[in-house]
């Protein structure tokens, strides 16, 4: 389903949302281990998919033109390389990179409960913020001209005395429905 959709309303029995087992693995269960007595969670999601894609475009490309220009200066005698061996490593390289994307995805969960708003992830370095649902004043959505096509959005929440998005939930899919 679009943005990887959690079960919504009840944990099931022994997860790590009624304290049971670890939520490693699972951000979702991660960020609903902690609720509080009639503390219900209402949404729980992850990144759409897309967000592997359009988070290691960037370098991807940087990493095409890279293997092409070093190809191109191999091919024309100047550098002592093999363009077999250049186009392995930069496959590689790619593929280092798609995976390094497929584990910031997978680690990253989004949480709305009754409550409060949750987002937790990170891989070598897990980061978790929590606001409550009373304190957030402002809601903003931003979607590229990429997540309009493909129906994404990312939420930012916003609270009082600040200046400015606080947390922000990436590339959600049916951004305008959450």
């Amino acid at each position: 389903m679009n943005g990887e959709r959690m079960a919504t309303d009840a944990a099931a029995p022994g997860s790590a949302a009624q304290g049971g087992a670890s939520a490693a693995g699972n951000p979702v269960a991660l960020a609903a281990a902690d609720l509080e007595d009639g503390e219900v969670v209402v949404l729980a999601l992850r990144p759409h998919p897309l967000f592997i894609l359009f988070g290691s475009a960037g370098s991807l490309l940087a990493l095409v033109i890279a293997m092409l220009l070093v190809a191109f200066v191999a091919r024309r005698g100047w550098l002592p390389i093999d363009a077999g061996i250049v186009t392995t490593y930069g496959l590689l390289l790619g593929a280092a990179r798609v995976a390094w994307q497929i584990l910031v995805w997978f680690n990253e969960g989004y949480v709305l409960t009754n409550r409060r708003v949750v987002r937790a992830g990170g891989v070598l370095r897990r980061f978790r913020f929590e606001c409550q649902l009373r304190r957030i004043q402002h809601l903003a959505m931003a979607k590229s001209v990429p997540e309009r096509v493909c129906g994404m959005g990312t939420i930012g929440f916003a609270t009082a005395g600040t200046g400015g998005i606080e947390a922000a939930w990436l590339m959600v899919g049916r951004a305008d429905e959450v």
